[in-house]
């Protein structure tokens, strides 16, 4: 499903922010991304999503080449991937039914299909009932729930989230692993940035950590 072979990535500077990285994901795994700042998680996400391309070596995503990509395939690309960022990236002013629907509405998904897998994917994350609502009106933890919907609202294979219990209190960050966790259940690969040490222990997946841009650990 992911495979990282020998890859370096070197921005100018120079910054070098991945350093030999050879890893392998399987299809449906659950895996813990950590390390501290500027380790190099984020590169490591953006070529996953097909921001980035390495500098040298290999990335496979779902079969596709990410450093062969050109720049028409990269659309129907990310199609594959749901990411869910640190910041959320939500549209202000705007529906929580419309954030969720706007990969739908750029993909020109028929109105009704529209309405119906949105309703669905609300329900799932258990906000079905505030889909009127502004993201203004949202505590943290429903934005963040917002977040995970638009990401998943186009059935991706992959799931990456960067940090999705930075900023909420212990109990919320449970809500949040286990809506991942149930994700990860029906077949979707989840891969978690985060600094929360003691969330990673409380629960048993694998764990990669990173450290100036080189795999540190592996179990």
């Amino acid at each position: 499903m992911i495979t990282f072979s020998h890859v370096y990535k070197t921005y100018p500077g120079p910054v070098h922010a991945l350093r030999d990285v050879t890893i392998e994901i399987q299809k449906g795994e659950f895996l813990f991304l950590t390390g501290p700042s500027g380790a190099g998680k984020t590169t490591l996400f953006r070529m996953i999503s097909a921001f980035d391309k390495p500098s040298s070596g290999i990335v496979h995503i779902a079969g596709q080449s990410v450093g062969e990509m050109t720049s028409s395939q990269v659309p129907y690309f990310r199609r594959k991937i749901g990411v869910v960022f640190q910041d959320f990236r939500l549209l202000k002013g705007r529906s929580v039914f419309d954030n969720v629907a706007l990969p739908l509405e750029i993909r020109g998904e028929k109105p009704a299909q529209l309405q119906r897998r949105v309703d669905e994917m609300l329900e799932n994350v258990g906000l079905i009932y505030k889909k009127k609502n502004t993201i203004e009106q949202l505590s943290g933890g429903e934005q963040q729930r917002v977040a995970i919907a638009r990401a998943l609202i186009h059935q991706p294979g992959v799931l990456i989230a960067d940090e999705p219990t930075g900023n909420l209190d212990p109990q919320m960050s449970e809500e949040i692993m286990d809506l991942l966790d149930r994700v990860n259940a029906q077949g979707t690969t989840v891969f978690v940035a985060t600094h929360d040490h003691e969330l990673v222990k409380r629960r048993a997946k694998r764990v990669v950590q990173i450290r100036n841009g080189q795999i540190e650990m592996d179990q």
